[in-house]
């Protein structure tokens, strides 16, 4: 699979997914995400896990997206997404942007830093659709804005030990490295796994696209619709 990748120069975020992303963050706010860390900064004494996700769902509510997407439609778009269940092994900074446009990019833990990725190594586990093989290491990207602490972002994607997530070869996020995958819908698409469950919280709690929580909901029907996917994906 060739995927395509856009260019972002040396310290600057341009248009596209991007752009997208740095206006949905600045949209969640800290009305949405307040509560994940203190005004100085720190973690709050909840759950990190808990707080991460709340973070993922106020983001997806922002962006208004059309229902009735099934994974099977994902398993179709050939060369565009690829989904996998991995280990979750280590979790980096990766830089960190002002809102300026264009973006500007501000030292990672800079005070004026509006929004940080983060990247995510992962050891593959099993694939459903795409080129990657089991026991390979593939870096994820995930953003997030001001109002998240790097401790419950580090803490939260840990404690998740294993997940599954659908990757996004459009995205110019983080095309600033080329080896760094985005997490579909701008990090909406990763769930943890809990026995044969894939709950995709982010989905499940916000009312998104029904049809697709119904799709995704299992281990077992991941890999029924994987099987059953166009030849031609």
């Amino acid at each position: 699979m060739t995927r395509r990748r856009r260019t972002v120069h040396a310290g600057v975020v341009v248009t596209g997914s991007a752009a997208i992303l740095a206006w949905v963050l600045a949209a969640c706010g800290s009305a949405s995400m307040g509560q994940a860390s203190s005004p100085d900064g720190q973690a709050s004494s909840r759950d990190p896990e808990v707080d991460l996700i709340d973070a993922m769902i106020a983001r997806e509510s922002v962006v208004a997206r059309q229902g009735g997407l099934t994974v099977e439609d994902l398993f179709a778009k050939s060369g565009e997404v690829d989904s996998f269940r991995a280990e979750v092994v280590e979790v980096m900074p990766g830089k960190a942007f002002d809102d300026v446009s264009p973006a500007e990019e501000v030292p990672f833990d800079a005070d004026s830093a509006d929004w940080r990725t983060f990247h995510v190594r992962v050891r593959v586990q099993e694939v459903f659709h795409g080129d990657e093989t089991p026991s390979s290491e593939v870096t994820l990207g995930l953003a997030f804005g001001r109002d998240l602490s790097t401790e419950i972002v580090n803490g939260g994607l840990l404690s998740m030990e294993e997940i599954v997530v659908f990757t996004d070869a459009d995205s110019d996020v983080f095309s600033y490295d080329p080896t760094v995958q985005a997490v579909l819908y701008d990090g909406a698409f990763l769930s943890p796994v809990d026995g044969d469950t894939v709950p995709f919280p982010v989905l499940t709690h916000n009312g998104y696209s029904p049809k697709l929580i119904d799709a995704i909901d299992s281990l077992t029907k991941l890999r029924a619709a994987s099987k059953a996917r166009p030849s031609s994906a």
